[in-house]
């Protein structure tokens, strides 16, 4: 099912464009998203037997995406490509969704948000965390504000800190203005138990 949408956006996408609608696309510091990591990876399409981890990781992420698109309606989900060809789960809130409006503090709607995040993410301590606002220029200093403020309640939540690998605000480009996006990366230990079939 996944793969026919997949396919189906894809049509969209190019469908739009050729209408002259130019399609949303998000801030993404690590990854090429416009791609299926399918496809994207030869690891993937390689045999098991020889590098199995962007496979596994795969599905795994997919069951998380899966379970947050199920949930969440301020969720826009994805599952996208690292630069080692690994599959890495991407969620991109609106501000409004996480933070309380002019103010850089996680709202009660946020916490239900990152609280069911934190539960989710939590069987799996092998993955990196990055954490980035795309703000006007005007509002980087406050959207730094709230992406601190997320990291601090992912933090106490038992997300460890030393997994937060990037926290940034940033502008221009395919940046979404007035968001937030986590993003869960497979480290090297989670790639190793992929591969060794432990995941």
């Amino acid at each position: 099912m996944r793969y026919l949408l997949l396919i189906l956006a894809a049509s969209l996408t190019l469908s739009l464009t050729g209408c002259g609608i130019s399609s949303r696309s998000y801030y993404d510091p690590y990854y090429n998203n416009q791609t299926d990591y399918r496809s994207s990876s030869p690891q993937y399409n390689s045999s098991r037997s020889r590098n199995q981890a962007p496979m596994v990781i795969g599905e795994y992420m997919d069951a998380k995406a899966d379970a947050i698109a199920a949930r969440s309606r301020d969720a826009e989900v994805r599952v996208v490509t690292d630069r080692k060809g690994i599959p890495a789960l991407q969620i991109t809130y609106n501000s409004q969704a996480l933070v309380a409006s002019g103010s850089g503090i996680i709202s009660n709607r946020g916490e239900r948000e990152l609280d069911y995040l934190c539960r989710l993410m939590s069987d799996e301590r092998h993955t990196d965390v990055s954490i980035v606002a795309g703000t006007r220029s005007s509002d980087r200093s406050r959207a730094l504000t709230g992406v601190n403020s997320i990291k601090n309640y992912l933090v106490r939540r038992g997300i460890s800190k030393s997994r937060i690998i990037e926290t940034d605000a940033v502008r221009g480009g395919s940046v979404l203005s007035d968001s937030y996006t986590i993003t869960f990366m497979a480290d090297n230990n989670m790639v190793r138990r992929a591969n060794n079939g432990a995941l």
